[in-house]
């Protein structure tokens, strides 16, 4: 199909550019339909429809194939809202937080001991004792019950 361009003189776009045109009008295209549609190598295409996953201006979903039993890469177009090819992203890709170094194993500490609660005998506990502690309940309860 690019013979028959170039010998009529008309100019041949770029694969790149025809890799996201044939994407926009026929989504959900594996790499080796688009290379079959295109009479072009699979490895090229494979590696463009990449970048133009990278650029932001494709993206691609893996779905099982039944007859392979694997996952393939359906690739569809991102359109601008007039139809056209988005801008290209900052060319960078989001990059991924490094995991943070293995920390050090650090000796157990012994598991504390719990406390037993201090037992009051309420018939030794003088006056003045027993009416902070009442008066420590009743805050804590709310007055509900004095």
């Amino acid at each position: 199909m690019t013979l028959a361009f170039k010998a009529s003189g008309v100019p041949v776009p770029s694969l790149k550019t025809r890799i996201w045109t044939l994407i926009k009008d026929s989504p959900d295209q594996s790499y080796a339909q688009v290379a079959t549609r295109l009479g072009e190598p699979g490895k090229n295409v494979s590696s463009l429809l990449g970048t133009l996953v990278n650029e932001g201006r494709a993206t691609n979903t893996p779905t099982f194939d039944k007859r392979t039993g694997r996952n393939v890469a359906r690739y569809s177009a991102v359109v601008e809202k007039d139809g056209s090819m988005p801008p290209k992203r900052n060319g960078k890709r989001a990059v991924k937080p490094s995991p943070p170094p293995p920390q050090q194993p650090q000796a157990a500490k012994p598991a504390p001991v719990p406390q037993q609660p201090q037992r009051i005998d309420v018939a030794t506990l003088p006056l003045a004792e027993a009416k902070r502690v009442y008066e420590e309940l009743r805050t804590f309860f709310g007055g509900v019950y004095g």
